[in-house]
Protein backbone atom coordinates (compact mmCIF):
# COMPACT_ATOMS: atom_id res chain seq x y z
CA UNK A 1 0.00 0.00 0.00
CA UNK A 2 2.85 2.34 0.52
CA UNK A 3 4.40 1.56 -2.71
CA UNK A 4 1.78 2.49 -4.20
CA UNK A 5 0.52 5.64 -2.49
CA UNK A 6 4.27 6.82 -3.68
CA UNK A 7 3.57 5.69 -6.84
CA UNK A 8 0.60 8.02 -6.77
CA UNK A 9 2.06 10.76 -5.32
CA UNK A 10 4.49 10.68 -8.39
CA UNK A 11 2.09 10.56 -10.81
CA UNK A 12 0.34 13.30 -8.95
CA UNK A 13 3.62 15.57 -9.09
CA UNK A 14 4.10 14.70 -12.43
CA UNK A 15 0.71 16.57 -13.13
CA UNK A 16 1.22 19.46 -11.60
CA UNK A 17 4.46 19.31 -13.28
CA UNK A 18 3.45 18.64 -16.54
CA UNK A 19 0.48 21.47 -15.81
CA UNK A 20 2.37 23.89 -15.48
CA UNK A 21 5.15 23.71 -18.65
CA UNK A 22 1.21 23.64 -20.26
CA UNK A 23 0.92 26.69 -18.59
CA UNK A 24 3.68 28.68 -19.29
CA UNK A 25 3.72 27.48 -23.24
CA UNK A 26 0.53 28.97 -23.67
CA UNK A 27 1.13 32.20 -21.33
CA UNK A 28 -1.69 32.29 -18.80
CA UNK A 29 -4.12 29.69 -17.18
CA UNK A 30 -7.02 31.92 -18.22
CA UNK A 31 -6.00 32.49 -21.98
CA UNK A 32 -5.95 28.21 -22.59
CA UNK A 33 -8.50 27.83 -24.75
CA UNK A 34 -11.45 26.06 -23.13
CA UNK A 35 -9.89 26.00 -19.88
CA UNK A 36 -7.64 22.46 -21.76
CA UNK A 37 -5.19 23.22 -18.83
CA UNK A 38 -8.04 22.40 -16.51
CA UNK A 39 -8.92 19.48 -18.47
CA UNK A 40 -5.46 17.93 -18.98
CA UNK A 41 -5.23 18.07 -15.18
CA UNK A 42 -8.54 16.04 -14.29
CA UNK A 43 -7.32 13.49 -16.55
CA UNK A 44 -4.01 12.93 -15.56
CA UNK A 45 -5.45 12.90 -12.11
CA UNK A 46 -8.78 10.30 -13.33
CA UNK A 47 -4.78 8.26 -15.17
CA UNK A 48 -4.26 7.77 -11.30
CA UNK A 49 -7.20 6.49 -10.19
CA UNK A 50 -8.38 3.21 -12.13
CA UNK A 51 -4.84 2.52 -11.26
CA UNK A 52 -4.65 2.53 -7.96
CA UNK A 53 -8.06 1.03 -7.99
CA UNK A 54 -7.07 -2.31 -9.54
CA UNK A 55 -4.97 -2.87 -7.20
CA UNK A 56 -6.39 -1.60 -3.87
CA UNK A 57 -10.24 -2.13 -4.15
CA UNK A 58 -9.51 -5.96 -3.34
CA UNK A 59 -7.05 -8.05 -1.24
CA UNK A 60 -3.80 -8.87 -2.30
CA UNK A 61 -4.22 -12.25 -3.44
CA UNK A 62 -6.97 -10.80 -5.95
CA UNK A 63 -4.52 -8.54 -7.01
CA UNK A 64 -2.04 -11.03 -8.16
CA UNK A 65 -4.82 -13.75 -9.53
CA UNK A 66 -2.83 -15.96 -6.44
CA UNK A 67 -5.88 -16.91 -4.34
CA UNK A 68 -5.14 -19.28 -1.07
CA UNK A 69 -7.70 -22.22 -0.75
CA UNK A 70 -9.68 -23.62 2.00
CA UNK A 71 -8.43 -25.74 4.28
CA UNK A 72 -8.57 -29.42 3.21
CA UNK A 73 -9.95 -32.33 5.61
CA UNK A 74 -6.18 -33.40 5.91
CA UNK A 75 -5.42 -29.87 6.17
CA UNK A 76 -7.69 -29.60 9.00
CA UNK A 77 -6.79 -33.17 10.64
CA UNK A 78 -3.46 -31.48 11.41
CA UNK A 79 -4.58 -28.53 13.41
CA UNK A 80 -4.17 -29.05 16.93
CA UNK A 81 -6.86 -29.84 19.06
CA UNK A 82 -8.29 -27.55 21.32
CA UNK A 83 -10.30 -28.54 25.07
CA UNK A 84 -13.26 -26.90 26.58
CA UNK A 85 -10.43 -25.15 29.60
CA UNK A 86 -8.90 -23.50 26.59
CA UNK A 87 -9.62 -19.22 26.51
CA UNK A 88 -10.93 -18.42 23.00
CA UNK A 89 -8.34 -16.48 20.76
CA UNK A 90 -8.88 -13.47 18.83
CA UNK A 91 -8.35 -14.85 15.36
CA UNK A 92 -9.52 -18.54 14.51
CA UNK A 93 -8.87 -21.17 11.93
CA UNK A 94 -12.58 -22.80 10.29
CA UNK A 95 -10.93 -26.03 12.41
CA UNK A 96 -10.40 -24.10 15.31
CA UNK A 97 -13.87 -22.56 15.39
CA UNK A 98 -15.57 -26.13 14.19
CA UNK A 99 -14.35 -27.29 17.01
CA UNK A 100 -15.08 -24.87 19.89
CA UNK A 101 -18.75 -24.55 18.80
CA UNK A 102 -19.25 -28.47 18.85
CA UNK A 103 -17.61 -28.26 22.49
CA UNK A 104 -20.12 -25.14 23.55
CA UNK A 105 -23.07 -26.30 22.25
CA UNK A 106 -25.72 -27.66 24.73
CA UNK A 107 -27.66 -28.98 22.29
CA UNK A 108 -25.08 -31.57 21.09
CA UNK A 109 -24.07 -32.62 25.05
CA UNK A 110 -27.58 -32.96 25.26
CA UNK A 111 -27.66 -35.70 22.72
CA UNK A 112 -24.68 -37.46 23.68
CA UNK A 113 -26.27 -38.20 27.30
CA UNK A 114 -29.36 -39.38 25.22
CA UNK A 115 -27.18 -41.65 23.63
CA UNK A 116 -25.31 -42.78 26.58
CA UNK A 117 -28.77 -43.51 28.52
CA UNK A 118 -29.67 -45.37 25.13
CA UNK A 119 -25.99 -47.34 25.19
CA UNK A 120 -26.73 -48.47 28.90
CA UNK A 121 -30.47 -49.27 28.17
CA UNK A 122 -29.27 -52.23 26.01
CA UNK A 123 -26.70 -52.92 28.43
CA UNK A 124 -29.98 -53.55 31.09
CA UNK A 125 -31.17 -55.59 28.68
CA UNK A 126 -28.97 -58.03 28.01
CA UNK A 127 -28.60 -58.62 31.60
CA UNK A 128 -31.65 -60.85 31.52
CA UNK A 129 -29.57 -63.72 29.96
CA UNK A 130 -27.08 -63.64 32.47
CA UNK A 131 -26.65 -66.36 34.88
CA UNK A 132 -27.75 -65.98 38.93
CA UNK A 133 -26.60 -66.92 41.64
CA UNK A 134 -28.61 -68.07 44.63
CA UNK A 135 -27.22 -69.05 47.86
CA UNK A 136 -29.06 -69.37 51.44
CA UNK A 137 -27.92 -70.57 55.25
CA UNK A 138 -31.26 -70.77 57.57
CA UNK A 139 -31.58 -71.88 61.30
CA UNK A 140 -35.05 -72.84 62.50
CA UNK A 141 -37.20 -73.92 65.25
CA UNK A 142 -40.96 -75.71 65.99
CA UNK A 143 -42.32 -76.51 68.78
CA UNK A 144 -46.13 -77.73 69.20
CA UNK A 145 -48.46 -79.73 70.44
CA UNK A 146 -49.62 -82.52 68.09
CA UNK A 147 -52.86 -83.41 67.35
CA UNK A 148 -54.31 -86.96 68.17
CA UNK A 149 -53.74 -87.96 64.98
CA UNK A 150 -49.78 -86.62 65.04
CA UNK A 151 -49.68 -88.40 68.29
CA UNK A 152 -50.21 -91.32 66.89
CA UNK A 153 -47.64 -91.08 64.66
CA UNK A 154 -45.55 -89.71 66.61
CA UNK A 155 -45.03 -92.42 68.77
CA UNK A 156 -47.10 -90.97 71.78
CA UNK A 157 -45.41 -87.83 71.66
CA UNK A 158 -48.28 -84.79 72.87
CA UNK A 159 -45.24 -82.83 72.06
CA UNK A 160 -43.16 -82.20 68.81
CA UNK A 161 -39.97 -80.09 68.61
CA UNK A 162 -37.86 -79.70 66.27
CA UNK A 163 -34.59 -77.63 65.01
CA UNK A 164 -33.12 -77.52 61.08
CA UNK A 165 -30.42 -75.98 59.72
CA UNK A 166 -30.12 -75.84 55.81
CA UNK A 167 -27.60 -74.43 53.02
CA UNK A 168 -29.19 -74.37 49.77
CA UNK A 169 -26.90 -72.83 46.36
CA UNK A 170 -28.65 -72.51 42.96
CA UNK A 171 -27.96 -71.65 39.59
CA UNK A 172 -30.59 -70.00 37.40
CA UNK A 173 -30.14 -68.59 33.62
CA UNK A 174 -32.74 -67.69 31.32
CA UNK A 175 -31.79 -69.11 27.61
CA UNK A 176 -31.80 -67.54 24.28
CA UNK A 177 -35.02 -69.87 23.92
CA UNK A 178 -37.08 -67.78 26.34
CA UNK A 179 -36.49 -71.11 28.87
CA UNK A 180 -35.71 -70.74 32.40
CA UNK A 181 -32.91 -73.18 33.41
CA UNK A 182 -32.37 -73.69 37.13
CA UNK A 183 -30.27 -76.59 39.20
CA UNK A 184 -30.01 -76.62 43.18
CA UNK A 185 -28.39 -78.29 45.77
CA UNK A 186 -29.74 -78.47 49.29
CA UNK A 187 -28.13 -79.99 52.80
CA UNK A 188 -30.41 -80.00 55.76
CA UNK A 189 -29.50 -80.86 59.30
CA UNK A 190 -32.45 -82.38 61.09
CA UNK A 191 -32.84 -82.22 64.84
CA UNK A 192 -36.48 -84.08 66.57
CA UNK A 193 -37.15 -85.14 70.03
CA UNK A 194 -38.19 -88.27 67.85
CA UNK A 195 -34.92 -89.26 67.13
CA UNK A 196 -33.98 -89.46 70.58
CA UNK A 197 -36.87 -92.73 70.88
CA UNK A 198 -35.06 -94.47 67.79
CA UNK A 199 -31.33 -93.80 69.15
CA UNK A 200 -30.82 -91.60 66.35
CA UNK A 201 -29.70 -87.98 67.61
CA UNK A 202 -28.80 -86.39 64.63
CA UNK A 203 -30.67 -87.25 60.54
CA UNK A 204 -29.25 -85.28 57.45
CA UNK A 205 -31.01 -85.01 54.17
CA UNK A 206 -29.10 -84.03 50.54
CA UNK A 207 -30.78 -83.33 47.13
CA UNK A 208 -29.74 -82.09 43.74
CA UNK A 209 -32.36 -81.16 41.28
CA UNK A 210 -32.65 -79.38 38.04
CA UNK A 211 -35.30 -78.21 36.71
CA UNK A 212 -36.65 -76.52 33.15
CA UNK A 213 -39.47 -74.32 32.26
CA UNK A 214 -39.95 -73.61 28.49
CA UNK A 215 -42.88 -71.35 27.27
CA UNK A 216 -44.43 -73.22 24.05
CA UNK A 217 -46.45 -69.86 23.03
CA UNK A 218 -46.48 -66.45 24.98
CA UNK A 219 -43.18 -65.64 25.81
CA UNK A 220 -41.65 -68.16 23.75
CA UNK A 221 -39.02 -68.59 20.80
CA UNK A 222 -35.98 -66.94 20.12
CA UNK A 223 -37.65 -63.79 18.48
CA UNK A 224 -39.55 -63.08 21.49
CA UNK A 225 -37.37 -63.59 24.31
CA UNK A 226 -34.75 -61.09 22.47
CA UNK A 227 -37.03 -58.67 22.06
CA UNK A 228 -36.06 -56.83 24.61
CA UNK A 229 -32.63 -56.44 23.39
CA UNK A 230 -33.14 -55.92 19.81
CA UNK A 231 -35.19 -53.52 20.87
CA UNK A 232 -32.63 -51.49 23.07
CA UNK A 233 -30.41 -51.38 20.08
CA UNK A 234 -32.86 -50.07 17.77
CA UNK A 235 -33.52 -47.50 20.41
CA UNK A 236 -29.52 -47.01 20.80
CA UNK A 237 -28.94 -46.79 16.95
CA UNK A 238 -31.39 -44.07 16.80
CA UNK A 239 -30.23 -42.28 19.43
CA UNK A 240 -26.80 -42.36 17.69
CA UNK A 241 -27.94 -41.31 14.32
CA UNK A 242 -30.29 -38.56 15.70
CA UNK A 243 -26.76 -37.24 17.58
CA UNK A 244 -25.16 -37.30 14.70
CA UNK A 245 -28.02 -35.53 12.30
CA UNK A 246 -27.80 -32.75 15.03
CA UNK A 247 -23.77 -32.60 14.86
CA UNK A 248 -24.30 -32.05 11.55
CA UNK A 249 -26.71 -29.77 11.43
CA UNK A 250 -24.18 -27.31 13.67
CA UNK A 251 -21.15 -27.89 11.82
CA UNK A 252 -23.28 -26.91 9.13
CA UNK A 253 -24.29 -24.09 10.64
CA UNK A 254 -20.27 -23.09 12.09
CA UNK A 255 -19.32 -23.36 8.95
CA UNK A 256 -22.22 -21.12 7.29
CA UNK A 257 -21.14 -18.63 10.18
CA UNK A 258 -17.07 -18.58 9.85
CA UNK A 259 -17.75 -18.43 5.93
CA UNK A 260 -20.66 -15.21 6.54
CA UNK A 261 -17.71 -13.65 9.01
CA UNK A 262 -14.89 -14.10 6.58
CA UNK A 263 -16.80 -12.56 3.67
CA UNK A 264 -17.75 -9.76 6.22
CA UNK A 265 -14.14 -8.72 6.75
CA UNK A 266 -12.91 -9.22 3.30
CA UNK A 267 -16.06 -7.36 2.18
CA UNK A 268 -14.99 -4.24 4.61
CA UNK A 269 -11.26 -4.72 3.78
CA UNK A 270 -12.56 -3.74 -0.01
CA UNK A 271 -14.41 -0.91 0.72
CA UNK A 272 -11.92 1.15 3.29
CA UNK A 273 -9.15 0.17 1.06
CA UNK A 274 -11.03 2.17 -1.76
CA UNK A 275 -12.25 4.68 0.27
CA UNK A 276 -8.54 5.45 1.73
CA UNK A 277 -7.74 5.64 -1.57
CA UNK A 278 -10.16 7.88 -2.78
CA UNK A 279 -9.45 9.92 -0.14
CA UNK A 280 -6.30 10.52 -0.82
CA UNK A 281 -6.40 11.69 -4.52
CA UNK A 282 -9.73 13.92 -2.98
CA UNK A 283 -6.97 15.55 -1.07
CA UNK A 284 -4.50 15.87 -3.96
CA UNK A 285 -7.21 17.13 -6.07
CA UNK A 286 -8.23 19.40 -3.56
CA UNK A 287 -4.69 21.16 -3.45
CA UNK A 288 -4.57 21.07 -7.34
CA UNK A 289 -7.65 22.98 -6.90
CA UNK A 290 -6.30 25.62 -4.86
CA UNK A 291 -3.19 26.01 -7.45
CA UNK A 292 -6.26 27.06 -9.91
CA UNK A 293 -4.93 23.77 -12.01
CA UNK A 294 -8.25 21.65 -11.42
CA UNK A 295 -11.88 22.24 -12.41
CA UNK A 296 -14.33 22.80 -9.54
CA UNK A 297 -16.88 20.03 -11.24
CA UNK A 298 -13.89 17.81 -11.30
CA UNK A 299 -13.97 17.79 -7.46
CA UNK A 300 -17.65 17.37 -6.89
CA UNK A 301 -16.69 14.21 -8.96
CA UNK A 302 -13.98 13.02 -6.65
CA UNK A 303 -16.00 13.87 -3.82
CA UNK A 304 -19.13 12.37 -4.79
CA UNK A 305 -16.47 8.83 -5.12
CA UNK A 306 -15.25 9.32 -1.64
CA UNK A 307 -18.56 9.73 -0.47
CA UNK A 308 -19.56 6.30 -2.05
CA UNK A 309 -16.78 4.50 -0.73
CA UNK A 310 -17.87 5.55 2.66
CA UNK A 311 -21.84 3.94 2.31
CA UNK A 312 -20.00 1.50 0.72
CA UNK A 313 -17.88 0.87 3.91
CA UNK A 314 -20.33 1.72 6.37
CA UNK A 315 -22.82 -1.42 4.98
CA UNK A 316 -19.82 -3.38 5.11
CA UNK A 317 -19.37 -2.26 8.87
CA UNK A 318 -22.76 -3.21 9.71
CA UNK A 319 -22.94 -6.66 8.08
CA UNK A 320 -19.30 -7.56 9.65
CA UNK A 321 -21.38 -6.92 13.14
CA UNK A 322 -24.22 -8.90 12.12
CA UNK A 323 -21.96 -11.66 11.11
CA UNK A 324 -19.65 -10.84 14.51
CA UNK A 325 -23.19 -11.76 16.08
CA UNK A 326 -24.26 -14.86 14.79
CA UNK A 327 -20.13 -16.11 15.76
CA UNK A 328 -20.66 -14.81 19.64
CA UNK A 329 -24.18 -17.00 19.74
CA UNK A 330 -22.46 -20.22 18.45
CA UNK A 331 -19.32 -19.50 20.54
CA UNK A 332 -21.56 -18.30 23.98
CA UNK A 333 -19.29 -15.20 23.78
CA UNK A 334 -20.16 -11.71 25.06
CA UNK A 335 -21.10 -8.44 23.14
CA UNK A 336 -17.63 -6.93 23.94
CA UNK A 337 -15.73 -10.02 22.55
CA UNK A 338 -14.22 -9.80 19.21
CA UNK A 339 -13.23 -12.71 16.72
CA UNK A 340 -11.91 -12.75 13.22
CA UNK A 341 -11.66 -15.52 10.96
CA UNK A 342 -8.09 -16.10 9.75
CA UNK A 343 -8.81 -18.42 6.63
CA UNK A 344 -9.89 -16.74 3.22
CA UNK A 345 -12.29 -17.12 1.04
CA UNK A 346 -10.92 -19.69 -1.59
CA UNK A 347 -11.05 -19.64 -5.21
CA UNK A 348 -13.02 -23.21 -6.22
CA UNK A 349 -12.41 -24.90 -8.55
CA UNK A 350 -15.67 -25.99 -10.50
CA UNK A 351 -16.45 -29.87 -11.44
CA UNK A 352 -16.61 -31.13 -14.79
CA UNK A 353 -19.70 -32.91 -14.16
CA UNK A 354 -22.57 -32.28 -11.87
CA UNK A 355 -23.39 -35.81 -10.11
CA UNK A 356 -26.85 -37.02 -10.90
CA UNK A 357 -30.07 -36.23 -8.57
CA UNK A 358 -30.24 -40.67 -8.37
CA UNK A 359 -26.63 -40.78 -7.21
CA UNK A 360 -26.86 -38.09 -4.83
CA UNK A 361 -30.16 -39.69 -3.67
CA UNK A 362 -28.33 -43.45 -3.43
CA UNK A 363 -25.66 -41.96 -1.24
CA UNK A 364 -28.41 -40.03 1.25
CA UNK A 365 -30.28 -43.43 1.97
CA UNK A 366 -27.48 -45.10 3.09
CA UNK A 367 -25.59 -41.69 4.56
CA UNK A 368 -28.26 -39.40 6.03
CA UNK A 369 -28.97 -39.74 9.74
CA UNK A 370 -32.36 -38.50 10.21
CA UNK A 371 -33.01 -41.21 7.56
CA UNK A 372 -31.15 -43.99 9.66
CA UNK A 373 -32.53 -42.80 12.59
CA UNK A 374 -36.16 -43.28 11.24
CA UNK A 375 -35.63 -46.36 10.10
CA UNK A 376 -34.03 -47.57 12.99
CA UNK A 377 -37.55 -46.51 14.91
CA UNK A 378 -39.10 -48.01 12.38
CA UNK A 379 -37.37 -51.31 12.96
CA UNK A 380 -38.07 -51.26 16.46
CA UNK A 381 -41.78 -50.89 16.00
CA UNK A 382 -41.14 -53.91 14.41
CA UNK A 383 -40.30 -55.59 16.32
CA UNK A 384 -42.71 -54.70 19.08
CA UNK A 385 -45.65 -55.90 17.06
CA UNK A 386 -43.90 -58.85 17.31
CA UNK A 387 -43.64 -59.05 20.36
CA UNK A 388 -46.94 -57.91 21.34
CA UNK A 389 -48.86 -60.11 18.96
CA UNK A 390 -46.89 -63.00 21.17
CA UNK A 391 -48.30 -61.94 24.52
CA UNK A 392 -51.70 -62.51 22.86
CA UNK A 393 -51.33 -66.13 23.15
CA UNK A 394 -51.75 -68.20 26.34
CA UNK A 395 -49.35 -69.34 28.21
CA UNK A 396 -48.30 -72.78 27.29
CA UNK A 397 -45.31 -74.18 29.26
CA UNK A 398 -43.17 -77.40 29.30
CA UNK A 399 -42.39 -78.08 32.80
CA UNK A 400 -39.99 -80.57 33.63
CA UNK A 401 -37.43 -81.66 36.63
CA UNK A 402 -35.16 -84.40 37.81
CA UNK A 403 -33.52 -84.75 41.09
CA UNK A 404 -31.67 -86.97 43.48
CA UNK A 405 -31.83 -87.43 47.17
CA UNK A 406 -30.32 -88.92 50.36
CA UNK A 407 -31.12 -89.77 53.75
CA UNK A 408 -27.69 -90.49 56.07
CA UNK A 409 -27.01 -89.89 60.10
CA UNK A 410 -23.75 -88.29 59.11
CA UNK A 411 -23.40 -84.62 56.91
CA UNK A 412 -20.66 -85.72 54.63
CA UNK A 413 -22.10 -89.44 53.88
CA UNK A 414 -25.52 -87.57 53.19
CA UNK A 415 -23.67 -85.28 50.08
CA UNK A 416 -21.87 -88.23 48.70
CA UNK A 417 -24.82 -90.60 48.70
CA UNK A 418 -26.18 -88.55 45.68
CA UNK A 419 -23.99 -90.30 43.66
CA UNK A 420 -25.30 -93.29 44.15
CA UNK A 421 -28.86 -92.28 42.52
CA UNK A 422 -30.87 -94.60 44.48
CA UNK A 423 -33.58 -92.00 45.24
CA UNK A 424 -34.13 -90.24 41.91
CA UNK A 425 -37.22 -88.06 41.48
CA UNK A 426 -38.44 -86.42 38.31
CA UNK A 427 -41.65 -84.86 36.80
CA UNK A 428 -42.38 -83.60 33.55
CA UNK A 429 -45.92 -82.01 31.88
CA UNK A 430 -47.25 -79.05 30.44
CA UNK A 431 -49.04 -76.65 31.95
CA UNK A 432 -51.29 -73.87 30.41
CA UNK A 433 -53.06 -70.52 31.63
CA UNK A 434 -55.09 -68.02 29.45
CA UNK A 435 -57.51 -65.26 30.12
CA UNK A 436 -61.22 -65.65 30.04
CA UNK A 437 -62.15 -62.43 29.29
CA UNK A 438 -60.76 -62.24 25.71
CA UNK A 439 -57.05 -60.65 26.65
CA UNK A 440 -58.89 -57.39 25.87
CA UNK A 441 -54.90 -55.86 27.65
CA UNK A 442 -52.56 -57.60 25.08
CA UNK A 443 -54.86 -57.15 21.57
CA UNK A 444 -55.17 -53.48 22.85
CA UNK A 445 -51.33 -53.19 23.20
CA UNK A 446 -50.74 -55.55 19.69
CA UNK A 447 -53.16 -52.48 18.14
CA UNK A 448 -51.34 -49.49 19.68
CA UNK A 449 -47.92 -51.23 18.05
CA UNK A 450 -49.62 -51.51 14.61
CA UNK A 451 -50.51 -48.27 14.80
CA UNK A 452 -47.39 -47.29 16.11
CA UNK A 453 -45.14 -49.08 13.26
CA UNK A 454 -47.71 -47.33 10.78
CA UNK A 455 -46.79 -43.97 12.01
CA UNK A 456 -43.04 -44.61 12.00
CA UNK A 457 -43.02 -45.55 8.37
CA UNK A 458 -45.15 -42.78 7.47
CA UNK A 459 -42.34 -40.64 9.39
CA UNK A 460 -39.58 -42.25 7.03
CA UNK A 461 -41.15 -41.81 4.08
CA UNK A 462 -41.65 -38.18 4.75
CA UNK A 463 -38.00 -38.50 5.41
CA UNK A 464 -37.16 -39.83 2.04
CA UNK A 465 -39.51 -37.15 0.53
CA UNK A 466 -37.40 -34.41 2.33
CA UNK A 467 -33.93 -35.54 1.84
CA UNK A 468 -35.20 -35.86 -2.41
CA UNK A 469 -36.71 -32.08 -1.94
CA UNK A 470 -33.03 -31.08 -0.18
CA UNK A 471 -30.57 -32.39 -2.62
CA UNK A 472 -32.85 -31.05 -5.61
CA UNK A 473 -32.80 -27.99 -3.78
CA UNK A 474 -29.10 -28.35 -3.23
CA UNK A 475 -28.21 -29.11 -6.58
CA UNK A 476 -29.91 -26.42 -8.38
CA UNK A 477 -27.94 -24.16 -5.76
CA UNK A 478 -24.68 -24.76 -6.71
CA UNK A 479 -25.70 -25.25 -10.29
CA UNK A 480 -26.35 -21.42 -10.20
CA UNK A 481 -23.80 -20.27 -7.75
CA UNK A 482 -21.56 -22.04 -10.19
CA UNK A 483 -22.97 -19.90 -13.03
CA UNK A 484 -23.06 -16.67 -11.08
CA UNK A 485 -19.65 -17.43 -10.32
CA UNK A 486 -18.18 -18.09 -13.68
CA UNK A 487 -20.22 -14.82 -14.91
CA UNK A 488 -19.04 -12.37 -12.30
CA UNK A 489 -15.68 -13.27 -13.32
CA UNK A 490 -16.01 -12.64 -17.12
CA UNK A 491 -18.00 -9.55 -15.52
CA UNK A 492 -14.48 -9.12 -13.82
CA UNK A 493 -12.22 -9.69 -16.95
CA UNK A 494 -14.23 -7.18 -19.32
CA UNK A 495 -14.63 -4.82 -16.43
CA UNK A 496 -10.86 -4.27 -16.38
CA UNK A 497 -10.52 -3.87 -19.73
CA UNK A 498 -13.19 -1.47 -20.13
CA UNK A 499 -11.79 0.25 -17.37
CA UNK A 500 -8.23 0.71 -19.03
CA UNK A 501 -10.36 1.58 -22.17
CA UNK A 502 -11.66 4.45 -20.11
CA UNK A 503 -8.65 5.85 -18.50
CA UNK A 504 -7.58 5.97 -22.06
CA UNK A 505 -10.24 7.85 -23.73
CA UNK A 506 -9.89 9.99 -20.91
CA UNK A 507 -6.62 10.70 -21.82
CA UNK A 508 -7.30 11.73 -25.22
CA UNK A 509 -10.39 13.87 -24.72
CA UNK A 510 -13.27 11.37 -25.43
CA UNK A 511 -13.98 10.53 -21.54
CA UNK A 512 -14.86 12.47 -18.71
CA UNK A 513 -14.05 12.43 -14.81
CA UNK A 514 -17.19 10.61 -14.05
CA UNK A 515 -17.70 7.94 -16.55
CA UNK A 516 -13.94 6.54 -14.95
CA UNK A 517 -14.82 6.93 -11.33
CA UNK A 518 -18.23 5.28 -12.34
CA UNK A 519 -16.44 2.17 -13.65
CA UNK A 520 -14.06 2.16 -11.21
CA UNK A 521 -16.57 1.71 -8.37
CA UNK A 522 -19.10 -1.02 -10.72
CA UNK A 523 -15.49 -2.78 -10.90
CA UNK A 524 -15.11 -2.64 -6.98
CA UNK A 525 -18.86 -4.12 -6.77
CA UNK A 526 -18.21 -6.83 -9.16
CA UNK A 527 -14.92 -7.92 -6.81
CA UNK A 528 -17.45 -7.83 -3.89
CA UNK A 529 -20.08 -9.94 -5.60
CA UNK A 530 -17.48 -12.06 -7.06
CA UNK A 531 -16.50 -13.09 -2.99
CA UNK A 532 -19.82 -13.45 -2.26
CA UNK A 533 -20.34 -15.88 -5.21
CA UNK A 534 -17.79 -17.76 -4.03
CA UNK A 535 -18.46 -18.03 -0.50
CA UNK A 536 -22.60 -18.59 -2.00
CA UNK A 537 -20.68 -21.78 -3.94
CA UNK A 538 -19.15 -23.08 -0.59
CA UNK A 539 -22.22 -22.67 1.05
CA UNK A 540 -24.20 -24.56 -1.95
CA UNK A 541 -21.22 -27.33 -1.21
CA UNK A 542 -22.12 -27.63 2.20
CA UNK A 543 -25.43 -28.28 1.86
CA UNK A 544 -25.34 -30.72 -0.73
CA UNK A 545 -23.07 -32.78 1.55
CA UNK A 546 -25.20 -32.10 4.55
CA UNK A 547 -28.88 -33.33 2.36
CA UNK A 548 -26.43 -36.22 1.86
CA UNK A 549 -25.79 -37.33 5.07
CA UNK A 550 -21.67 -37.06 4.44
CA UNK A 551 -20.52 -33.64 5.74
CA UNK A 552 -19.22 -35.39 8.70
CA UNK A 553 -17.51 -37.36 6.92
CA UNK A 554 -15.89 -34.56 5.05
CA UNK A 555 -14.71 -33.05 9.05
CA UNK A 556 -13.43 -36.02 10.66
CA UNK A 557 -12.33 -34.08 13.35
CA UNK A 558 -16.38 -33.86 14.51
CA UNK A 559 -15.85 -37.65 15.88
CA UNK A 560 -19.11 -39.38 14.53
CA UNK A 561 -20.59 -41.68 16.91
CA UNK A 562 -17.47 -40.43 19.77
CA UNK A 563 -18.58 -37.84 22.59
CA UNK A 564 -17.70 -34.94 20.95
CA UNK A 565 -17.82 -32.79 24.09
CA UNK A 566 -16.14 -35.14 26.15
CA UNK A 567 -12.23 -34.07 25.44
CA UNK A 568 -11.76 -32.33 22.77
CA UNK A 569 -13.69 -30.87 19.41
CA UNK A 570 -13.45 -32.45 16.30
CA UNK A 571 -13.93 -30.98 12.69
CA UNK A 572 -12.53 -30.24 9.80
Amino acid sequence: MDGTFKLEEGILSGMAKGSTENRASSGSFKRCRGGHAVRLSAKKILALMPFVALMMAAPTRVMSGEESSLPTGEAIQSQPMVSPSDRLPSEMSRAQFIQYVLIRNNVIAGQQLTAAIAEEGVVQAKSAFEPVGKLSMMNSSLRQRSTAEEELVRMNQALYSRRNRTADAGVSVLTPTGATVEGKVVWDDIRSNLQALRNTPEEYKSSVDLSLIQPLAKDGGVEVASAKTRIAEMERSAAEHTRDAVLSTVVSTAITAYLDLRLAQERQQIWDQGMRVAGKLLDEARSLHRQGRLAESAILDVENSYVLYQVGSSEARQRLVEALGVVRNLLLMGNSSSLSASDSIAGLALQKEEPSFDELLQKAIGNRSEYLARKATLDKEGIRVAYADNQTMPRIDLVASYGLNSLEYAGDKSLSGLSDGEYPSWKVGVTASFPLGGNQGANAELRTAKMNKEKALLDLMAVESTIANEIQNGLAAHRSSRERLQSYQQILTTGEKQLAMERQMLMTGRSDMRSVLSREESLVRTRVSLLEQKVALEKAKVSLELAQGILLARYPMTGKGKEVHSAVGEGQ
